[in-house]
């Protein structure tokens, strides 16, 4: 079983975790404890995170186009705790 790159859980099988983009109408939740967050909130210091690459986790921006991933939600590494970004679409 594959698990979340971001938060470690169960991800992308029949039954995903609610945390998970495909268990949350296909976006990653914002109040997600991610990778970036616990950087964050590290003891040894505040450091800046950044997430360079594919996003799989919801749409990057809302698009407005009409029957395209009418349930996902937009999602980008901004909305959970990365201070830069640079992504694309998956």
């Amino acid at each position: 079983e594959r698990e979340c790159m971001h938060t470690a859980l169960p991800c992308c099988s029949e039954d995903p975790a609610p945390t998970c983009a495909m268990g949350a109408g296909g976006a990653l939740p914002t109040d997600s404890f991610t990778t970036a967050r616990a950087a964050k909130n590290s003891p040894l210091g505040d450091y800046a995170t950044l997430y360079v690459g594919k996003w799989h986790l919801g749409d990057l921006w809302d698009k407005k186009i009409p029957d395209m991933h009418p349930t996902w939600r937009v999602s980008n590494p901004g909305l959970v705790g990365f201070d830069q970004w640079i992504a694309t679409q998956a």
